[in-house]
């Protein structure tokens, strides 16, 4: 991101995607994905596979929408087993490797770091089983389809969307921000998933690509209290990916430099409404 904004300064005729959130810069354009929803589906996924109610997550990388992706995996984990908890450790793996310490956790299921690798090759990838702290076997993990999402870019700046914000004196951020309904963000299955399973979560699935789901909609608890109250819409893009509390329902410790927020009901700018190639605090929802 850094050396991104450098050359920016440097090349002012050049004009910059990267891959981030929140670049504030006009020749900048950053691009994410809304990786949460695959997490939010994960997290009910191990809730049904879980033997005691105890789940694992792990992040290695602490980053802009880290928190909304442990919160959606934290809830799609209550949906299906409202006892279950998530044991979050993040940063250096443990002595003596995550999987054991995670079994000492009473930990039988957890996810770990991303990776596009086969599921049939035993791997501590994505959601995983764990077996006597050492084996693992493998469930689903969360992909990218990258072609997709750069078709999606092409297509925005060639329908003229830099150039309706180029003109803005104001420095700001643009983000392109797509998740599973425009086809860029999506799960992959282990062989040998139980169908009913599957069905399950296809079930989520659908939901959210219809929108008709949403992990960050209606009420909300977080460690502190009432994060929102039951009927309020879900979260704009800016709170989800500012998030700076835990669920209720993790374990875990807050890094220093995370506050709780305030518990109280969260205000709604009607201009959070928007789609396409928009503004700082402002993100791109879907499909074009």
């Amino acid at each position: 991101m850094e050396y991104t904004l450098r050359a920016a300064v440097e090349y002012p005729q050049v004009r910059f995607l990267n891959c981030s959130i929140g670049l504030p810069h006009q020749s900048v354009r950053s691009y994410f994905g809304k990786m949460y929803e695959a997490k939010f589906l994960l997290g009910a996924l191990a809730a049904s596979m879980a033997d005691n109610h105890r789940i694992g997550y792990h992040a290695s990388v602490f980053a802009s929408g880290a928190l909304s992706e442990i919160n959606a995996f934290a809830i799609g984990a209550s949906l299906l087993d409202p006892r279950a908890q998530v044991i979050l450790t993040w940063g250096d793996v443990p002595a003596g490797g995550l999987a054991e310490a995670m079994c000492r956790e009473g930990v039988s299921v957890m996810t770990g770091v991303d990776m596009s690798k086969s599921l049939e090759v035993p791997t501590a990838y994505g959601l995983h089983r764990l077996v006597n702290g050492k084996e693992v076997t493998g469930i689903a993990m969360p992909v990218w389809n990258w072609g997709r999402y750069y078709e999606l870019i092409v297509r925005s700046l060639l329908h003229g969307t830099w150039d309706e914000t180029a003109d803005d004196q104001q420095v700001r951020a643009v983000n392109y921000w797509y998740g599973m309904s425009s086809g860029v963000i999506d799960i992959r299955y282990a062989p040998g998933l139980p169908y009913q399973t599957r069905k399950l979560v296809q079930l989520l699935r659908n939901g959210i690509v219809e929108g008709s789901i949403n992990p960050f909609g209606g009420e909300l608890h977080s460690q502190d209290g009432v994060v929102q109250i039951e009927g309020f819409p879900p979260l704009p893009s800016t709170q989800i990916v500012e998030m700076n509390w835990l669920a209720d329902n993790v374990i875990a410790r807050f890094r220093s430099s995370i506050t709780s927020r305030r518990s109280v009901p969260y205000e709604y700018p009607s201009h959070c409404r928007c789609r396409g190639a928009l503004p700082v605090g402002m993100f791109s929802q879907g499909a074009l």
